[in-house]
């Protein structure tokens, strides 16, 4: 007979488990008795729980290595006291596994290559590819440097003049047309502080006018050095030549990949296409906040990239200074007591970890976040002025290594605070990225800010930058921070594009800050 009030552990496991059992012991035994088959499973036994009265923390432990998901594991207000953790550092992975390679040609390069009927069958696309637990590259043209436009649409150097579309130059044209694919391609380019991405939706060889699928954010006034669009051609498969890098035949639902060296055979690799988006979303309600949620001695890997930024009904090419608009993998939304401990997260599409709205009293402790499309972690509270219920604070963020992020966004931050007080942001080593390393604040000039309170101290932020985009530093400040200290931190080897590579950068409005 189900006691609830005696449950304090169920076991998960999708190789071995069924959601007709107890979940009471790890592994299958005689009658009913064994893991169950899903984590949501697990969680409505908790649920019922709870609706009985039982009121002790519960564990939800996986079993297997690898736990498999196509979509969020949702965690509501019903839902309290859980730690999610791991018997063998289990791996939740979002993606699905492609196995059979062979040894192929393609664009006159030796390379493998595998067949997926999704892809050729039902519409499947995927724009990451993971490869032996790292991002392999988009093919990209040009190798090196990069090309400019010969005229924009909007030529105004306001810093929100949109355009839709650019003339190419003549030379660059010529060796468009050589591109079998040019309709599959992207245009992704840097300007300013942020990167901007979009799929073609147009062209025009004989004018050498391409439209955008999704119109700049930001100006691409080809009049002034910071704003000239820098840009790239995307998935070309002419350009299909150096190790590491792969491309999606869709017509053919055809994947082809040159290994990084030897060791990496048909036989032997491990290439994972991205399905999921996120991996958890912990949810409650404005008026009932889900408490105590725990992930701890996890690993999780491979979710989708693509995201796209709309404002007022229009779909923009660029989710905004730090890639502030993205969602995360992880997410938190009128949460309290929760935490990350203890977990590892690689080869995620855009940031790791999103603490939203209304959340109190969170920690993000003792992480590993790598290979990441986006920023590591995220915190976005309501701004000033808001209801206070909406407000989030309490927050730490402490002894996190965030290294090789920004991958697929080259603007976003190790950590983003936008909207938050009463925060500890201590102990961890940020590097490797393409802008800035810890970003707090989001009040441009005096107005009143909710930023506030914060504690920055000893933190290792290094190489940084690398000479993709400007005005960035490795502790950006924005705004009145009452109460806010800035001390003892190791910042070295940040390099800008064009101007504004610092290691402190106290930007408009920031007050009242003491730095030590």
């Amino acid at each position: 007979m189900f006691h609830p009030f005696n449950v304090t552990t169920f076991y998960v496991s999708q190789e071995t488990g069924n959601d007709c059992w107890t979940g009471f012991y790890p592994s299958p035994r005689e009658g009913m008795s064994g893991p169950l088959k899903t984590i949501e499973k697990a969680l409505e036994k908790v649920s019922d729980m709870r609706r009985a009265g039982a009121l002790q923390p519960v564990s939800i432990k996986i079993v297997d290595e690898e736990y498999f998901i196509k979509k969020p594991v949702v965690i509501g207000r019903n839902i309290s006291s859980v730690t999610i953790e791991s018997l063998t550092k289990a791996r939740i992975s979002g993606g699905i596994r492609i196995s059979n390679f062979r040894e192929d040609t393609f664009n006159g390069v030796k390379c493998l290559s595998a067949y997926i009927p999704e892809v050729k069958e039902s519409g499947m696309n995927f724009t990451d590819l993971y490869v032996d637990g790292r991002p392999a590259r988009l093919t990209k043209y040009p190798e090196t440097g990069f090309l400019t436009p010969e005229s924009v649409e909007n030529p105004s150097e306001e810093l929100f003049a949109h355009s839709k579309w650019f003339i190419a130059r003549k030379s660059d044209i010529e060796a468009f047309k050589k591109f079998s694919n040019f309709k599959d391609c992207m245009i992704s380019y840097t300007h300013y502080w942020v990167d901007e991405h979009t799929p073609i939706e147009s062209y025009d060889f004989d004018t050498g006018k391409i439209v955008f699928a999704y119109k700049s954010l930001y100006s691409i006034a080809t009049t002034m050095q910071k704003s000239v669009m820098e840009y790239k051609i995307v998935n070309v498969p002419e350009a299909f030549k150096n190790p590491n890098e792969w491309y999606l035949d869709r017509e053919s639902g055809t994947v082809y990949y040159i290994p990084r060296d030897d060791s990496q055979t048909a036989d032997s690799i491990r290439a994972y296409a991205p399905v999921a988006e996120k991996f958890f979303e912990i949810k409650g309600e404005y008026d009932d906040r889900v408490r105590y949620i725990h992930l701890k001695n996890l690993s999780f890997a491979y979710t989708k990239g693509d995201y796209k930024y709309v404002l007022g009904g229009e779909e923009y090419a660029c989710g905004g200074q730090g890639l502030y608009s993205a969602h995360g993998s992880i997410e938190f939304e009128f949460a309290r007591g929760c935490s990350v401990e203890n977990c590892s997260l690689s080869c995620f599409g855009v940031h790791g970890i999103l603490i939203g709205d209304g959340c109190n009293s969170i920690r993000v402790k003792g992480n590993t976040m790598r290979n990441g499309g986006a920023g590591g972690i995220k915190v976005d509270g309501a701004d000033y002025g808001r209801e206070p219920d909406r407000n989030t604070y309490g927050i730490e963020l402490s002894y996190n290594l965030i290294t090789e992020c920004g991958m697929r966004y080259a603007a976003a931050c190790g950590m983003l605070v936008k909207n938050a007080f009463d925060t500890v942001i201590a102990h961890n080593e940020i590097s490797h990225m393409n802008y800035t390393g810890i970003s707090c604040g989001w009040t441009w000039g005096y107005s009143d800010c909710i930023a506030c309170n914060i504690l920055i101290e000893k933190n290792y932020i290094h190489h940084l930058g690398g000479g993709v985009l400007s005005d960035m530093g490795g502790i950006y400040l924005l705004g009145k921070h009452h109460g806010t200290i800035v001390r003892n931190n190791l910042i070295h080897d940040v390099e800008s594009r064009h101007y504004g590579g610092w290691g402190l950068y106290a930007d408009e409005g920031s007050s009242y800050i003491l730095f030590e």
